[in-house]
């Protein structure tokens, strides 16, 4: 859940919907609503290209 919330709180800042976002990486609508309810296992690979997107780490280990 704390990924999910994490993308979301970035698209807020970047002022994106789910639509704007999801055109933004090459993403089907659909697949974004499900990354954001918190069911979706997030790949390695997934994470990795939306880092970038956002300029800001998705994920951070401590």
């Amino acid at each position: 859940m704390a990924v999910s919330n994490r993308i979301y709180e970035l698209m807020q800042e970047k002022g994106l919907s789910k639509a704007e976002f999801a055109r933004s990486i090459g993403k089907r609508p659909c697949e974004v609503t499900k990354w954001l309810s918190g069911q979706h296992n997030f790949t390695l690979a997934t994470l990795a290209m939306l880092s970038p997107f956002f300029g800001q780490p998705i994920i951070s280990v401590q």
